[in-house]
């Protein structure tokens, strides 16, 4: 069994590893099939409106050649991002590792999401005339309070207000087993969730959508992921 010092030191290669990277020309990477996920290194106090703050921007890798092997490599850090051809998966087992694990219980990027890049890096401007040409849905996910990917259509009313969640990780005294004391106490209430992803086997979860819209989540409660075409 893995000590904490070995559980931190995992994480701490993993964060150097998911190196805040910028490209260039991010356009370069429309057509390219990606994965992604929200970038868990930066800094949350700079401000906002500044354009080096990448803090919960999303994650781009793609495979990329390394020593004759395929890798998937992070190529940039992305606003705003909409994919096509789409899925995501939960691995049951990796969170409770890393986020549901009692001798650490922090953020990781093991939840990935998958797909086509069809615009990468537009103007936070363009996304209601997005969100206004079909069907799209807001969609989240903290395996804190729920295992799944699940629509914001139907939350439970302290899923934004319940200060032992805090959006990001505070040095605050006894965060972690605060936060999985209070993940266990919320499970008990048997919350009906209106779930994206389904149990496919009892380790791995999963859903496939036509595209998938995303943006830089800086503010516990906001929309920053929507789907179109669930399957």
């Amino acid at each position: 069994m893995k000590n904490k010092d070995q559980i931190l030191l995992e994480s701490l290669y993993q964060l150097i590893y998911e190196a805040k990277v910028v490209k260039d020309n991010p356009q370069e990477l429309i057509g390219k099939k990606v994965q992604v996920h929200p970038a868990i290194q930066g800094t949350p106090e700079l401000d906002p409106s500044k354009p080096n703050n990448r803090y919960m921007a999303w994650s781009m890798k793609t495979l990329e050649s390394e020593n004759g092997k395929l890798k998937w490599k992070v190529v940039h850090n992305a606003i705003t991002l909409l994919l096509k051809d789409c899925s995501a998966e939960v691995k049951h087992s990796d969170l409770a590792k890393v986020q549901l694990n009692p001798e650490y219980g922090g953020k990781q990027p093991n939840l990935l999401v998958e797909g086509t890049v069809v615009d990468v890096e537009f103007d936070m401007s363009k996304i209601p005339s997005i969100l206004s040409s079909g069907d799209w849905k807001s969609i989240t996910l903290n395996p804190h309070k729920h295992p799944e990917y699940v629509y914001k259509d139907k939350l439970p009313e302290w899923w934004n207000t319940d200060d032992r969640f805090p959006h990001d990780n505070p040095k605050i005294p006894d965060l972690v087993s605060n936060r999985l004391k209070a993940s266990e106490e919320r499970r008990k209430e048997g919350f009906e969730y209106n779930e994206v992803s389904k149990r496919i086997s009892p380790d791995l979860s999963r859903f496939e959508c036509d595209q998938i819209l995303l943006k830089q989540y800086l503010r516990r409660g906001e929309d920053y992921m929507w789907v179109r075409g669930v399957k």
